[in-house]
């Protein structure tokens, strides 16, 4: 299984940025289903948040709200696969983004940024296109994670 990035590694400034989401019990199942075959949903979502703020961050982007809005990207609590397997493939990817996006609200008080983040995740996927450069910033790092993580590199 691909790893989750150790803490140690990270910088205290990403920690602080997404404190309150990393520590919620909620968004802590995520550790709980597995995710793009080789991690979890939680690493998954870890290992997006970080990418997406360091790249920000390069760019003099808003990388709080791409971390904030990457972590809670994939906020749904059921199996994936069993999901596809009832319902198809396309469902999913239409319907995930709107769940997390539920879910998160209820949480969190989101920003645009970080709604923007969680809606539009899965563009080209789906018809909804990124707004802000911080989303395109996580839909294109949500897809390099994820094919890492597939391949388990």
């Amino acid at each position: 299984m691909a790893k989750c990035i150790k803490k140690s590694k990270l910088p205290k400034a990403f920690i602080n940025d997404i404190a309150d989401i990393v520590t919620n019990p909620y968004v802590s199942l995520l550790r709980n289903y597995t995710h793009h075959k080789f991690t979890n949903r939680f690493c998954h979502s870890l290992n997006v948040a970080y990418l997406s703020w360091r790249v920000c961050n390069f760019l003099h982007l808003n990388s709080k709200s791409a971390a904030r809005g990457a972590m809670l990207h994939d906020l749904y609590l059921y199996n994936r696969n069993e999901y596809i397997r009832v319902k198809g493939e396309a469902f999913h990817n239409a319907r995930h983004p709107k769940i997390a996006y539920k879910n998160a609200k209820r949480l969190f008080k989101l920003n645009r940024i970080e709604a923007d983040c969680i809606l539009s995740h899965m563009f080209p996927a789906v018809p909804r296109a990124p707004v802000y450069l911080e989303s395109i910033i996580v839909s294109l790092c949500d897809k390099l994670c994820a094919a890492r993580e597939l391949f388990g590199i």
